[in-house]
């Protein structure tokens, strides 16, 4: 069912390697598998090109090879899992290209086993999980590998017991994708392509979709994660300066937005532009704080911060982290209450923090209903409430790239509150604070997660726990 790959010359294939995951509503827990190489596995199917109709080409390909039975009502596409092109500027990308993997609904008529060729059959998924982790793949496999094993992992043996999570159903891709285009189709818009999961990590599920009116795309965050209430409160807040929501889903826990453009060039100017329009939104949303909260994002205050201390140490992973970074519970307890005594002495009122500004969040909205184009941030799932120079440390490839000249800009909005040596003070505990909100929220979510994705939340809680120590380190040097 293969063909043969191509090489360009450079050692980058041309082919594209097509893996088909064909589900079916009356089959909740099986995948369909075929023959190949002695073993059961997923249909594969190798093209020398990459043509528009790549996934259509498949989808006539898989009915052929399953032979015999014309009748049969063709399977419908869900979504493409791992798409092969996708802006390069963006985190949720295939990055060899090489590889996809899409989603299918079998016909009704593939639910009676007779109907099957010999050479196909229908394997427990979490049969086909446990294969595809313990396969050897070569590097251009290891994407749709990884693809493919996160959304056969909820009937993994390993998965354990956890909260529930809608995107835990095995109709909930389709149910995801079919929302999306209705919002898509509210909009007087319609899809110019397929729809694509445009990203292969753990928390978050993402598909996009590009249109008539250009692109949209759903986002669903884990159970736990305040991220779609946030977002539509920020959006209330802030309709100018943040993400475009055209519609949210409280049952499948998701909000569909229209796309925006990567900044061109991160210059001066943009730096700039970018830490203005952070100090805006910290100023404006100091007075929504009430509303902020009401709408679930955490607050992450030094006192509340402070009130979870004990608890923390207590935690397997951060004492593990700390016995590796050979840093005493005790220093490190002294240091991150020293650091929330001083700012919840602050007189810079709470504010709402993004959380994780870097550049990957920020980006250029269009025009639309409220003029030109405009700068914009978004992501907001890592939002709290807090001391607002939190978010001017937790963003590495933005801030500490940029002169002090920035920052200084940046600080002068609070000038009224704030200045001199005590602000300076301040946005050194405002680090330390800043990374506790972080652990706090790797603590929070990681008992709602299971498999690659707790591993995935227990290794951001030691990252977390050992940042904190360094910096606990440095107060007690002299």
């Amino acid at each position: 069912m293969s063909g043969v790959r191509v090489d360009n010359g450079g050692g980058f294939p041309s082919a594209v390697t097509v893996f088909v995951l064909v589900v079916s509503s009356t089959r909740p827990a099986q995948v369909l598998t075929v023959r190949q190489e002695d073993d059961w596995l997923v249909p594969r199917f190798e093209y020398a090109a990459t043509p528009v109709d790549r996934t259509t080409r498949c989808v006539r390909d898989l009915q052929e090879s399953l032979g015999g039975v014309p009748p049969l009502p063709p399977f419908t596409m869900i979504a493409e899992l791992l798409p092969p092109e996708s802006d390069s500027c963006s985190l949720f990308h295939n990055p060899d290209g090489a590889t996809s993997v899409i989603l299918l609904d079998a016909p009704a008529e593939f639910d009676v086993g007779s109907s099957l060729p010999a050479h196909a059959r229908w394997t427990a998924a979490s049969v086909v999980w446990e294969g595809l982790t313990s396969m050897r793949h070569s590097f251009f496999y290891g994407y749709a590998r990884q693809a493919m094993c996160l959304f056969l992992e909820p009937y993994s043996a390993d998965a354990g017991p956890v909260a529930e999570d809608p995107r835990r159903s095995h109709r909930w891709a389709h149910k995801a994708v079919r929302y999306l285009m209705s919002v898509v189709c509210s909009r007087g818009a319609s899809a110019t392509s397929d729809v694509r999961r445009e990203t292969s990590e753990s928390f978050s599920q993402l598909f996009k979709v590009p249109t008539t009116a250009g692109w949209f795309y759903l986002k669903a965050p884990p159970p736990g994660w305040a991220e779609v209430a946030s977002t539509a409160a920020v959006v209330g807040l802030f309709p100018e300066d943040t993400l475009q929501v055209v519609g949210v889903c409280t049952d499948l826990n998701c909000f569909v937005a229209v796309g925006f453009r990567a900044v061109p060039s991160w210059d001066r100017t943009h730096q700039r532009e970018a830490v203005r329009l952070l100090a805006a939104m910290h100023r404006k949303s100091a007075r929504h704080v009430d509303v902020l909260r009401r709408a679930g994002v955490p607050d992450c205050s030094p006192d509340a911060l402070a009130a979870k201390l004990d608890g923390w140490v207590a935690h397997a992973a951060v004492a593990s982290a700390l016995h590796t970074e050979g840093v005493a519970a005790s220093l490190w307890l002294d240091s991150l209450s020293g650091a929330c005594s001083r700012l919840a002495a602050s007189p810079v009122p709470t504010a709402l923090v993004h959380g994780d500004f870097t550049q990957n969040n920020v980006a250029i909205r269009g025009g639309g209903d409220v003029g030109g184009d405009r700068m914009i941030l978004f992501d907001w799932g890592m939002s709290y409430l807090s001391h607002p120079f939190c978010d001017l440390i937790l963003g590495p490839n933005v801030l500490q790239s940029w002169d002090g000249d920035v920052i200084a800009e940046y600080l002068l909005f609070w000038s009224s509150h704030v200045s001199g040596k005590r602000a300076q003070q301040e946005m050194r505990a405002a680090e330390i604070v800043g990374w506790m909100a972080r652990l706090d929220w790797g603590l929070q979510l990681l008992p709602l997660q299971h498999g690659m994705a707790h591993r995935t939340c227990l290794s951001y809680i030691e990252s977390c726990t050992k940042q904190l120590a360094r910096r606990a380190r440095q107060v007690r040097a002299p």
